[in-house]
């Protein structure tokens, strides 16, 4: 046996073993207070009230069965009544478009009159209508249920609506299936860009939870021990997010008579036939990827292996003692060979940064190549190293046998002491020298200092600055103050707010404010303080024709 037909074969003995076995008072899922706020039920029914009393489109509210349809229209009614007038239109009332004809002349107390057509009664009730919404009551034609009427008359509503001022004209509010708004759209008709819909989606498990949580406590029992994680599942699959058999099946869950029962899955179901044809092309693709990977692998085996060029490497030496040709000039310009105590070297490849001093050179030593001379601080800051250190004194250091490379020679010096020379070495500019490449280590080039970016900083929001200081109020007074107060017109912009003061600047209890909506900033125009709804109609019926005519709500001034 199904878990719907067990809770109707015997509904009250499951709620009676309910009581014994968890100690309810009253059955939880019987109470239609408090409305549930969670699910968007409460934004769906804020938009339903606004759009029935300020609204220019038709109103459909979608949804599954058992979402919670009927149930939403009966709050709009409960928060709406004194400022709307609600109409319910049943099935008999639609019927035939005689039968809708008849209903709608019923509530303007009118009959057909002679030479019209049961069309025309249709189209000029929402023409009468709009001055029923001039004296303050705009009707509502509520229409529950709407999937299962016929789609011409529905559509025929729709449409007399929208041949009226749909801002003051009676609006109708369709309850009924996601298919609603296809049936609107049906044979051309084109309505559904002058409907609102409103969608009620399925409840989440945490929702579930948060609808239950209160009612369970408001009958005395544990919401701890009738929400377990077990409990939600099982509400949540059985359910299906719906109130309608969420109210069926939680019993039997909580009664433990309830097996698992998944929620069927909607949508095509694939075949291995359909499968075939991608399974083939994702073969082919990984096929044809494996032979250009050894095609690859084979090319890159076969070709032969180049040894890298060598490295060409210059030397350049610093200090006094190196070997190189010194053409220094005497008094008379001409040019002389190397001195006697530096014998003539061969040519080195590697780079070598010179660490020992000649004692008392008399005169400038050239860069071997061509190089920048070297300063003499620039020798006294460099280090001697431990293996260049000077031999004793009248001893030569033999020249090393290595491929081009030859040792530091010092003569004529003391173990231990060292001179600077006494003049920058000069720059020797020989034809056959090839550049000097810069020496690491030494000092000249300087890295650059990194840019220091600043965090721009945030300008602070303009303040607001009314365009009609004289006739503006800061929302912030006005909601401190009691009572209650009258709005004409509300808007994003406040241009809206201030071309109608324009219109009226007469009346000094007109003025406007500044609120926030979703958002953004939000303009109204209000009127005057008072204490109760009879009182600010009075004050109404006092105002020029123009104002006291307009569609007006009566609100409390702590709600701006």
């Amino acid at each position: 046996m199904a878990v719907d037909e067990q809770l109707t074969s015997d509904p009250g003995g499951l709620f009676q073993r309910l009581q014994s076995r968890y100690g309810l008072g009253q059955d939880p899922l019987a109470m239609d207070v408090p409305f549930y706020p969670g699910g968007q039920r409460e934004y769906a029914l804020e938009t339903l009230r606004h759009l029935a009393a300020f609204g220019d489109m038709a109103i459909i509210v979608t949804g599954a069965r058992g979402a919670g349809k009927t149930r939403m229209l009966a709050e709009l009614v409960r928060h709406e009544t004194e400022r709307l007038d609600f109409q319910r239109l049943n099935r008999t009332d639609l019927a035939s478009e005689q039968a809708l004809a008849d209903r709608l002349l019923a509530i303007a107390h009118q009959g057909l009159a002679t030479g019209r057509t049961v069309r025309d009664a249709i189209y000029n009730f929402f023409r009468w209508s709009e001055k029923a919404t001039l004296k303050g009551r705009r009707i509502v034609l509520l229409v529950d249920d709407a999937g299962h009427l016929p789609a011409p008359l529905l559509r025929m509503l729709v449409a007399a609506f929208t041949h009226a001022d749909r801002s003051q004209a009676a609006v109708p509010v369709l309850a009924g299936s996601d298919t609603l708004l296809d049936m609107l759209d049906s044979e051309g008709g084109g309505l559904q860009h002058q409907v609102h819909q409103i969608h009620l989606r399925p409840l989440t498990r945490e929702e579930v939870a948060d609808y239950l949580r209160p009612r369970i406590a408001r009958a005395g029992g544990d919401p701890e021990l009738l929400l377990t994680a077990g409990h939600l599942k099982k509400l949540h699959e059985l359910g299906q997010g719906s109130f309608g058999r969420l109210k069926r099946t939680a019993p039997a869950v909580w009664l433990d008579i309830a097996g698992h029962q998944p929620v069927a899955r909607s949508g095509p179901r694939f075949s291995p036939r359909q499968w075939s044809l991608p399974l083939a092309i994702v073969a082919l693709l990984g096929t044809s990827w494996l032979v250009v990977s050894w095609q690859y692998d084979d090319v890159v085996a076969h070709q032969p292996d180049e040894a890298p060029a060598p490295v060409a490497r210059k030397t350049v030496r610093l200090g006094p003692g190196e070997d190189a040709w010194h053409p220094e000039t005497d008094g008379a310009g001409q040019g002389r060979g190397p001195t006697p105590e530096t014998p003539l070297g061969g040519q080195d490849d590697v780079v070598t940064q010179g660490a020992s001093v000649r004692e008392a050179a008399p005169e400038k030593e050239p860069v071997e190549g061509g190089g920048q001379p070297t300063e003499p601080s620039s020798v006294a800051s460099s280090e001697i190293s431990e293996d260049r250190a000077a031999p004793e004194a009248g001893s030569a250091q033999p020249a090393s046998g290595d491929s081009g490379s030859e040792a530091v020679a010092l003569t004529g010096s003391e173990p231990g002491r060292t001179e600077l020379p006494e003049k920058p070495v000069s720059q020797t500019a020989a034809a056959d020298s090839t550049p000097a490449e810069p020496v690491a280590g030494q000092s000249g080039m300087e890295a650059p200092a990194e840019a220091v970016t600043e965090a721009p900083k945030s300008k602070a929001a303009p303040a607001f600055k009314p365009q009609n200081p004289a006739r503006f109020r800061s929302v912030e007074a006005l909601r401190s103050g009691s009572g209650l107060t009258v709005q004409f017109i509300a808007g994003y912009e406040e241009k809206t707010a201030t071309d109608f003061l324009n219109e009226h600047p007469g009346v000094d209890g007109l003025v406007y404010t500044r609120s926030t909506r979703k958002g953004k900033p939000w303009y109204v125009v209000i009127y005057g303080q008072f204490s109760s709804r009879d009182e600010a109609r009075q004050a109404l019926n006092a105002l020029p024709e123009g104002l006291s005519e307009h569609d007006v709500w009566i609100r409390s001034r702590s709600g701006l």
